[in-house]
């Protein structure tokens, strides 16, 4: 029905943008498990990674008119968990 596709979206956007730096020869994997009746979703690029704590809120007024910012912000208000290593991202889902 559509469910995964903006969070793949996402998260496969972000990882060739900022994770990558849009170089082509970079390659972004993307894995879907099934674990307990969860669906996890892992998503690895090539990128140096980087500061989770340190991310800015964009619903902050200073932040607001800003043209970046959301993604994580959006997976993490819609997601049960999220977690980061360095390149990875691992998301789980309960349906």
């Amino acid at each position: 029905d559509g469910t995964l596709f903006p969070y793949t979206t996402l998260f496969r956007s972000n990882s060739i943008f900022h994770g990558n730096n849009n170089d082509l020869q970079k390659s972004v994997r993307i894995t879907l498990k099934i674990k307990r009746k969860r669906l996890l979703i892992s998503v690895k690029d090539e990128g140096n990674g980087f500061k989770f704590n340190k991310l800015i809120d964009p619903t902050n007024s200073e932040n607001i008119r800003k043209e970046f910012g959301r993604g994580i912000f959006i997976i993490k208000a819609l997601t049960e968990s999220v977690c980061y290593r360095k390149n990875y991202c691992f998301l789980k889902f309960s349906f």
